[in-house]
């Protein structure tokens, strides 16, 4: 007797009722539940891949209505998002830092200018922040 494999097709879903809360990521969860009233604009969520950071980034866009932007692309971010979205989502930072496809001062830049605009910012990596490869003081200290 053999199994038959069948090839049925798979849905990926980044709904927020699809996703599963667990002891390890409760509290991403809750911090993304508490928006708008983070206790600051901006926010990284990092965990290793496969951990859920695009799944609660999707969900906390749907909530925000945040834009998505891609990292080598924030050179003229506060331009093309205008003065009507003031949520922004950047995914893989620290790979975009790493790799030189993120620009340290348009970083500054985007999270300047939201805290300004009252924005809120959405960033999520692999790793935490103080591990990301920052040479600015400026944005090293935020």
């Amino acid at each position: 007797m053999t199994q038959l494999a069948l090839e049925l097709p798979c849905r990926t879903s980044h709904d927020g009722v699809d996703f599963l809360i667990a002891t390890p990521n409760r509290a991403a969860v809750a911090f993304i539940d508490r928006w708008p009233d983070w206790p600051g604009h901006a926010l990284a969520l990092v965990g290793p891949a496969g951990s859920g950071k695009t799944h609660l980034a999707a969900i906390w866009r749907e909530r925000s209505g945040a834009m998505r932007l891609e990292a080598d692309a924030l050179g003229g971010a506060p331009a093309a998002v205008g003065r009507g979205n003031a949520a922004i989502l950047v995914e893989d930072v620290d790979a975009a830092l790493s790799g030189g496809t993120l620009s340290e001062a348009d970083l500054l830049h985007l999270y300047n200018w939201l805290r300004e605009q009252g924005g809120w910012l959405l960033l999520n990596g692999r790793s935490a922040p103080a591990q990301w490869p920052v040479r600015l003081p400026d944005l090293r200290s935020r």
